[in-house]
């Protein structure tokens, strides 16, 4: 491990929530997916929430099938 290991780490996570676009993901798009972490938003860094979690299968095409709920 190097010694700028916790100076990267900060300027990676400030330049994740710096980001201003939206993100098109294979689910969702992501609309300022990390939020700046603070003790009353402990889930900041959370892209997804439990409603954007689904089940699928590939279909005889390798095709993903999302399943109904």
């Amino acid at each position: 491990m190097t010694d700028d290991m916790p100076s990267n780490r900060d300027k990676f996570k400030s330049a994740l929530e710096s980001i201003e676009r939206p993100i098109r993901g294979l689910i969702k798009e992501y609309n300022k997916p990390f939020t700046q972490w603070r003790q009353t938003k402990t889930d900041a860094h959370e892209a997804l929430k439990l409603e954007n979690f689904c089940m699928a299968e590939f279909d005889q095409f390798n095709r993903i099938m999302v399943l109904p709920n």
